[in-house]
């Protein structure tokens, strides 16, 4: 899994609240579910009949890549299944997500980005 957004867009991986469970005792893990959520639902949203392709997509829309776009497929499926469909959502900006999965956050700021994303799910704050 890597960042390689050159294009300064501005893009979210949009994912169910519920994966930010344990976020606090397990970061690393909880943002790499984000990762795999987020690029199986925009995965899912694209048309060609091709399910890797359409992951191949999805990566290039958000300016990463994947170790593994298999595996990231199956695990992003496993844990959209798992949520019930009408689950509070929220959008994390992909800048930000990266600086959470390279960078050391004080305990402070992980605090403070999980009040952050919880206010954007009550007050549905949307982004594509």
């Amino acid at each position: 899994m890597g960042f390689t957004n050159k294009q300064n867009k501005i893009t979210y991986f949009n994912f169910a609240i519920q994966l930010l469970e344990n976020f606090l005792k397990e970061k690393e893990t909880v943002l790499e579910n984000i990762f795999d959520y987020a690029i199986y639902v925009k995965a899912t949203s694209l048309y060609s009949k091709s399910e890797l392709r359409n992951g191949e997509i999805a990566l290039s829309y958000f300016g990463v890549a994947s170790r593994d776009l298999e595996t990231t497929l199956k695990v992003g499926k496993l844990l959209y299944g798992s949520f019930p469909q009408n689950s509070p959502k929220v959008g994390l900006n992909t800048k930000i997500w990266m600086a959470y999965l390279k960078k050391n956050k004080t305990e402070f700021e992980d605090v403070t980005l999980l009040a952050f994303l919880a206010l954007k799910s009550i007050l549905g704050i949307k982004q594509i």
